[in-house]
């Protein structure tokens, strides 16, 4: 009876153990406006560990850049898993890398826009994330290839917005209407905040909106 007892309180904490490390993981799994972008805007390619291992060796990761590219590869691996608990081990040690790297050479927009993503993935929203963001937008509020993307790492925050928050949403909005209406029309469509770019547009800008409705999201 003893030993049926101990193996009972064994399971019992294995279980406890097991539900908590999934529920550690959660934010990793859950799906972020904008995730869809991605690997186009952080420009990496989904690598195999072993392709991963041959950077590492073959790079002594001393530079900023260097410990930037391992925080991307990173991610992307984070990004790609089946395993919660991987991918959270995974986003640790992206985190690590970017902050790393960013430490060393802050002056880096993408970088910080992919500490950001990095951070929700792993905590979920909160001011470490927003921060990030914050500072990758401050630094180039109109780069074209981040500014839809950023748009949905805003709306993932959405609920920790102040009003300065709201005018850098608004601010990539239209930024994102001048670079890339398509995607930004269909980000907005998919997560049902359209009326944000309405109060954006003129008259004209209201014209075009309408065609890229009809169309049907891909």
């Amino acid at each position: 009876m003893l030993r049926l007892y101990q193996y009972c309180g064994t399971l019992v904490l294995a279980l406890v153990t097991a539900v908590a490390g999934l529920a550690a993981a959660w934010p990793a799994l859950v799906r972020l406006p904008g995730d869809e972008l991605v690997p186009s805007v952080l420009r990496f390619q989904p690598l195999s560990p072993a392709e991963i291992e041959r950077f590492e060796t073959s790079r002594r990761l001393g530079s900023a850049s260097d410990q930037k590219q391992m925080g991307r590869l990173r991610l992307g691996q984070a990004l790609v898993t089946s395993d919660p608990v991987l991918a959270v081990h995974l986003l640790d040690e992206a985190i690590g890398r970017l902050e790393q790297g960013l430490s060393a050479a802050p002056a880096d927009t993408a970088a910080w826009a992919a500490l950001a993503f990095a951070r929700l993935r792993r905590s979920g929203p909160g001011d470490a994330s927003l921060s990030a963001l914050r500072l990758s937008i401050s630094m180039a509020p109109a780069e074209a290839t981040l500014v839809v993307w950023r748009v949905g790492l805003l709306l993932a925050h959405e609920s920790l917005l102040g009003a300065d928050d709201r005018q850098l949403l608004a601010q990539q909005i239209r930024a994102g209407w001048i670079f890339a209406p398509v995607q930004l029309v269909a980000l907005l469509r998919q997560h049902g905040h359209l009326s944000l770019l309405h109060d954006q547009l003129t008259p004209p800008d209201l014209g075009q909106l309408a065609r890229l409705l009809a169309t049907p999201l891909p």
